[in-house]
């Protein structure tokens, strides 16, 4: 069994030698690394080359193209490598030292599985604080875009399931693998979760520091799985006044009033959030 280890990269020369460590201290090595880097301008290719120079041990496959965002970068990946499974990592996260010992244990044991993926370690590097993200269990579609189980540093692909194609579409950029996993699932892929913790996962870094833009591509991707017959347009509406809620709470909570009335007045219905809502325009956080 081949595992091998593919990473996206565009400007990661702060982060990306602790990611590529994090591959290189593992208990098991990979059998081959794919950096594919997306058109950066800083010292990241520099960084990259000097640590595929230095060792022998692993197959090194060094991708440059164009800039074209993240889905771009990880489908040029995958059509170079050629290992039996693909684990995917991002360029500012990181894996503890025995995350492909663990998976391939697993995927041993469970050789029907498509798609492997874990819980997550929500790591603040600044202070090196950490914390198990909740994990849901993922029995339906719409669990991957209420609960967002599956994060992408913690995921395993087995290559041959299916062709796996991130969508390109800019609109949707850092919400295209919520769109993949739908496809995969609703197409009767078998997903598994493994139970070991094994990504750290950096929060306050990238696209997690603008919620706002966020949501508009997760709205923008939410349409595509409903043109592509994969949710229904029913589910898109629970998703959407779920999603508004959520929203309106973190507003609420935060003293953001007018945001808070805004995202109620496009949640469902109902005593409670029409209670919320009187709250928030009252400026009575709840």
């Amino acid at each position: 069994m081949k595992i091998g280890v593919l990473i996206p990269v565009y400007n990661a020369a702060k982060t990306i030698g602790q990611t590529l460590e994090s591959v290189l201290n593992q208990t098991e090595l990979p059998y081959e690394i794919c950096i594919v880097d997306d058109g950066s301008t800083d010292e990241t290719e520099t960084i990259v080359r000097q640590y595929a120079h230095e060792d022998n041990t692993i197959l090194w496959k060094i991708v440059q193209k164009p800039n074209g965002g993240l889905g771009s970068a990880r489908n040029s990946g995958l059509e170079v490598m050629t290992s039996d499974y693909i684990a995917l990592l991002d360029a500012d996260d990181v894996w503890t030292p025995r995350k492909i010992e663990h998976t391939r244990s697993y995927l041993e044991s469970h050789p029907e599985t498509d798609l492997l993926y874990h819980p997550i370690w929500e790591w603040r590097s600044e202070s090196g604080m950490m914390h198990k993200r909740r994990d849901a269990k993922l029995d339906s579609i719409e669990v991957i875009w209420l609960k967002n189980p599956i994060t992408p540093s913690a995921t395993v692909l087995r290559k041959d399931a299916m062709k796996w194609e991130f969508d390109t579409d800019p609109n949707i950029h850092g919400v295209e693998d919520a769109l993949l996993w739908t496809r995969a699932y609703h197409d009767g892929l078998n997903i598994r979760r493994m139970g070991f913790v094994d990504t750290q996962y950096r929060v306050n870094h990238g696209m997690t520091k603008d919620k706002s833009a966020h949501d508009k591509r997760i709205g923008a991707a939410l349409k595509k799985a409903v043109e592509a017959g994969w949710v229904s347009e029913a589910l898109l509406s629970r998703i959407s006044h779920f999603r508004a809620y959520h929203n309106a709470r973190q507003f609420h909570k935060a003293g953001e009033f007018k945001s808070a009335v805004e995202a109620y007045k496009n949640s469902e219905v109902g005593l409670k959030v029409s209670m919320l809502k009187t709250l928030a325009s009252l400026k009575i956080k709840a």
